[in-house]
């Protein structure tokens, strides 16, 4: 059987490792100008929002979400949102500029890679 969505998931999971490339090339860069805590504080802000993004877009076209749409974005959401919480639980010190720096920019990265895929591919 074909999966339908199966080139929407590629490019979809395709961008997702170049935001994570990304986000890990700029939290070395900050560990280098800045230093180590602020590093990892960017590059776990950018992991909290890529991972629940790389699970939905492995639930595309899955039977088990194909009904509920806005159930798959709730979760989506949700687990973003239990990343924050677990992220400023379990880290002592945490630079909140960092985080929400490295989590701004893999919520800007993924969707300028996906379209820059896309268009390649169209053409």
């Amino acid at each position: 059987m074909v999966d339908p969505f199966g080139a929407v998931k590629g490019r979809a999971v395709t961008a997702l490792l170049i935001s994570a490339a990304i986000t890990l090339v700029l939290a070395g860069m900050t560990a280098i100008t800045v230093d180590l805590g602020a590093a990892l504080d960017l590059f776990f802000g950018g992991l909290v929002v890529i991972l629940p993004q790389w699970w939905l877009a492995h639930q595309l076209g899955s039977r088990r979400w194909a009904a509920k749409p806005a159930l798959l974005a709730v979760a989506k959401y949700s687990l973003t949102g239990a990343g924050f919480a677990v992220l400023f639980a379990l880290k002592q010190e945490v630079s909140g500029l960092a985080v929400i720096t490295g989590a701004a920019m893999a919520i800007g990265v993924t969707p300028v890679a996906y379209h820059v895929k896309t268009r390649r591919i169209s053409s």
